[in-house]
């Protein structure tokens, strides 16, 4: 599952593959994003996976520090903040905030969302309203 990566040369490669994952009626495809993932002022590349219900940031090796998948359950989103250019922030109901710098943020919020609400209508719960930040 997921994204591998070739490297020719100095030229990376991305194979995506497609997972279909079902949720109720609703079925969702596996999306991935080039993102960099703000640890406090280290910024690390890599990969943000959406998957059915998280979305999991992978760095790549070239990174320096903690280089462990960073691991986010659309079920606890409670709100987004689009800050300048390429600035996301996804805050959680726990008060943490994720700060990523990718390129397709509305893309990216979209499938959150998306997964967000199937996620509660397959619980049968109310979506929870998403706050202001």
């Amino acid at each position: 599952m997921g994204a591998e990566h070739y490297t020719i040369g100095t030229k990376t490669t991305h194979l995506h593959l497609t997972v279909e994952i079902d949720m109720g009626q609703t079925q969702f495809e596996e999306l991935s994003f080039k993102a960099n993932f703000y640890d406090g002022l280290n910024a690390k590349g890599g990969i943000l996976y959406i998957r059915e219900d998280t979305a999991v940031f992978k760095a790549h090796m070239y990174n320096i520090g903690d280089l462990s998948e960073k691991t986010i359950p659309i079920s606890e989103i409670c709100g987004y903040k689009k800050g300048l250019l390429t600035i996301l922030t996804i805050f959680l109901v726990n008060g943490k905030k994720i700060k990523l710098a990718v390129w397709k943020k509305n893309a990216i919020i979209k499938a959150l969302e998306e997964r967000r609400h199937a996620i509660f209508r397959h619980l049968g719960k109310e979506i929870p309203q998403l706050s202001r930040f």
